[in-house]
């Protein structure tokens, strides 16, 4: 707007409210742009607040998946060698990646004897276990039952140990049966009437094919013991 000469040759002053001071519109420019930041702040925290709250609710909705992995079981605590497996040793488990002859189900296990000794939370596999039509000697080796002459000795044993089998006499000494056999399994004692009710424990062990003619002979024939290897 055009400022018109007075009489005197000067201008007329200024309206203050429609052309402020310079300082003055610094001042309000500076006010008008923290108010408009403290809105986008606060458009900006309530949408945050608003996705929030929509994935929550996304989340309920959504159908839940199905279990993950397969059915398994692992042991509950630390397990020896020959243990008799009880329902209160296992704890069932999912997972998604699982071993070869994984056990699926406890009532697969239960009244199983373990070949090997298991930790606590290791998954139990058909390799821990005893095989129901019998212990599985492995590769160019018999399975053989020895009948032993001495019990405490065998109380000393656990599957999957390896020993020496020696037969004793009293006339010719003692002669090495087999250099390394494999424990497979023990078998209660139990009071043999031909032997005067003397407790013959029976271990079954994995022999060498070339040792197992002679080790099933001598346990009948004679007395075997046995020495760690």
């Amino acid at each position: 707007m055009k400022h018109l000469p007075t009489r005197s040759g000067r201008r007329a002053p200024r309206a203050a409210a429609l052309d402020p001071p310079i300082p003055e519109r610094v001042v309000a420019a500076l006010r008008s742009r923290r108010t408009a930041g403290r809105r986008h702040r606060v458009v900006r925290r309530t949408l945050a607040l608003v996705l929030v709250a929509l994935a929550g609710a996304l989340a309920l909705v959504r159908p839940t998946d199905g279990p993950v992995g397969a059915a398994a079981v692992i042991a509950r605590a630390d397990l020896p060698a020959g243990h008799v497996l009880a329902e209160s040793d296992l704890q069932a488990v999912r997972r998604a990646d699982l071993p070869d002859g994984a056990i699926d189900a406890s009532a697969g296990a239960t009244g199983r004897t373990l070949s090997a000794a298991v930790r606590r939370g290791e998954l139990l596999t058909d390799a821990r276990i005893v095989a129901r039509d019998g212990p599985q000697p492995g590769p160019d080796r018999v399975a053989t039952p020895v009948r032993l002459a001495d019990q405490q000795s065998v109380d000393l044993l656990a599957p999957g140990m390896h020993v020496t089998l020696i037969a004793v006499d009293e006339t010719s000494g003692s002669t090495t049966l087999a250099e390394d056999a494999v424990v497979l399994g023990i078998r209660a004692p139990a009071t043999a009437p031909l032997s005067a009710g003397r407790a013959t424990p029976v271990v079954v062990f994995a022999v060498r094919d070339g040792d197992a003619r002679t080790v099933a002979g001598s346990a009948l024939s004679g007395d075997v013991t046995f020495t760690f290897r």
